[in-house]
């Protein structure tokens, strides 16, 4: 695998995202682990369940607009 640089972006990106092992609870779920690179250049990694790749990718972002949401108020 590639070494990952530091560098800045325009906006948050998933990196890599890997297929970790299926759900041990919920049929026809999965569990990833997202690599995730901020605006400022740092670079993070959070497990994520979903179907499929893009419904996993989907719950982190509406988790995330969510907590936002919640720490407003």
């Amino acid at each position: 695998m590639k070494q990952m640089v530091n560098k800045k972006y325009d906006k948050r990106r998933a990196l890599f995202c890997k297929l970790i092992k299926k759900s041990d609870t919920h049929d026809g779920y999965y569990k990833y682990l997202v690599t995730i690179g901020e605006k400022d250049g740092t670079i993070h990694k959070q497990p994520v369940y979903g179907r499929d790749m893009q419904s996993a990718l989907n719950r982190l972002i509406n988790k995330e607009l969510t907590y936002k949401v919640e720490k407003k108020f």
